[in-house]
């Protein structure tokens, strides 16, 4: 099987059985296969990815805007938070250990403490966990908005674009994505002390240790499954 195949499961079979108005998210893949024989997919079994810029009030840009705060995925609804390439709060470069002192989600293990350093000490006095930075994009009301939270690791798979590597996201949306993997609110089931996330440099799913520090990008909207 194909890496672009493997890939396109991965991202499709998170969301099977979940509707959304525009339909399936798309997987960046143009092609499917007929038997044997490779074909291009009908706009119905693999729509195009459709996103929107938003901008630090969360209002819609046009897609040639050279400057945007979030991303709002038309098909899934989501919206999501647009890294930056320098050392501020957004930052690229940070990364977190994954902690979430709930234990209706945190299959009880809360995650890892974290340091200060791994996030250019851009919390503050607050250790560089998940649930510190995304208690600081709330603060700062990124896009007009105080609801921000991890995705789960279905929501996170929507973005692999399994077209591409290194990273495997549509970077004329995303850029400023580190080919690394990103944190998911999912625990592992079978490994609490382990949480899932998207390895976005090849474009899969992918699970560690709590304590490990990985990249984070937020989103808000309805869907959780």
């Amino acid at each position: 099987m194909s890496t672009q195949l493997t890939q396109l499961f991965l991202g499709a079979s998170a969301v099977i059985g979940t509707a959304f108005a525009a339909g399936v998210p798309a997987t960046g893949v143009p092609d499917c296969f007929n038997g044997s024989n490779v074909v291009t997919c009908a706009e119905t079994v693999a729509p195009a990815m459709s996103y929107t810029k938003l901008d630090s009030a969360g209002t819609p840009l046009d897609a040639a805007a050279t400057g945007w705060a979030c991303v709002r995925d038309n098909v899934t609804g989501l919206v999501w938070e647009a890294k930056t390439g320098d050392a501020s709060l957004r930052g690229q470069g940070h990364r977190y250990a994954w902690f979430d002192a709930d234990t209706s989600r945190n299959g009880g293990e809360a995650g890892g403490l974290g340091s200060t350093d791994s996030c250019a000490n851009t919390l503050g006095d607050l250790a560089c966990t998940t649930a510190n930075y995304i208690a600081a994009i709330n603060a700062a009301t990124l896009c007009g908005s105080s609801d921000w939270r991890l995705p789960s690791q279905s929501e996170l798979l929507t973005l692999i674009h399994a077209g591409t590597v290194q990273p495997a996201i549509d970077t004329g949306y995303f850029p400023h994505t580190a080919s690394s993997p990103y944190w998911s609110a999912s625990t592992h089931a079978r490994m609490p002390a382990a949480a899932w996330g998207a390895h976005f440099g090849y474009g899969a799913s992918h699970a560690e240790s709590k304590a490990a520090a990985n990249a984070v990008r937020a989103v808000r909207g309805t869907w959780r499954p």
